[in-house]
């Protein structure tokens, strides 16, 4: 079953539809979802325990996971806590510091959000959540880890102008807000199939972030010698090539003018 969502992108109106996922892509969503991960390290005075992150997280989305901190000497330390290895703005602690008595036990949550953008690119991203006690600055644990981060699809399509007379070209914007490669298909239909309806490719591969214009070219079927046409209706559509499998159309209107004048008929009627 489908689902039609209709989005406002940057080049206008357009109508998305999302099927569901192929079998390889549900394979990897299953595999990305099935990480497990736990480091113990401990230094002399103190032991680091992290668990997660269990899950693969897609840009815009939140995961996390949980740093625990014991003190085993036997006095009270302060403990600092810092990431390292993960682009700006994408991780939070919720306690950068904590101080801890002899035998106790602290905890800290580590909250992740890579951005929703373009440039941010799908795959595994190693990082280090590095604690340091304040009574032994110069030695640090360091609990390794990984952030594995899913593609996502984003698509921007529009007409230069939705209205169109014989003669005038038609073009079309397209754009690639997701994450990865996006290869797309384009095609031309109408009501009635009174036009042709010609681009100069049938096929775009758009890299993340990128924007490309196709040109074309709307005409009837039937030339008409006098007067103008009813105004037609038609659309582009774009169907995508990759697991998401989304279609998206951009519609128009088409009037064609007969090739003579319209007042030369009654001029020939004497």
């Amino acid at each position: 079953r489908s689902v039609r969502i209709s989005e406002a992108p940057s080049y206008g109106q357009s109508v998305i539809t999302y099927h569901a996922a192929s079998a390889g892509a549900v394979a990897y969503l299953r595999a990305a979802e099935e990480i497990t991960q736990r480091v113990v390290l401990a230094r002399t005075t103190y032991r680091v325990a992290l668990e997660g992150p269990d899950m693969a997280v897609a840009p815009g989305a939140h995961v996390q996971a949980v740093l625990k901190v014991e003190n085993t000497g036997e006095e009270t330390d302060r403990y600092f806590i810092e990431i390292d290895g993960l682009p700006k703005g994408w991780v939070r602690v919720d306690r950068a510091e904590m101080e801890l008595s002899a035998g106790e036990m602290g905890q800290a949550v580590v909250s992740f959000k890579p951005l929703r953008r373009s440039d941010t690119r799908p795959g595994d991203y190693p990082f280090v959540v590095r604690v340091r006690a304040k009574s032994t600055p110069a030695e640090t644990v360091d609990a390794p880890a990984v952030l594995a981060v899913l593609p996502f699809s984003g698509f921007g399509m529009a007409l230069d102008s939705e209205h169109l007379l014989n003669g005038e070209r038609i073009k079309v914007f397209l754009h690639n807000q997701g994450n990865a490669p996006l290869p797309v298909d384009l095609s031309g239909v109408d009501r009635g199939n009174a036009l042709v309806i010609e681009l100069s490719t049938a096929q775009v591969a758009l890299m993340p972030g990128e924007r490309q214009t196709v040109t074309g070219a709307v005409y009837g079927r039937r030339r008409r010698l006098f007067g103008a046409s009813p105004a037609h209706e038609f659309a582009v559509i774009a169907r995508a090539r990759d697991p998401s499998g989304f279609t998206a159309s951009v519609p128009g209107t088409y009037v064609e003018h007969g090739a003579l004048p319209g007042w030369l008929p009654v001029l020939l009627l004497p």
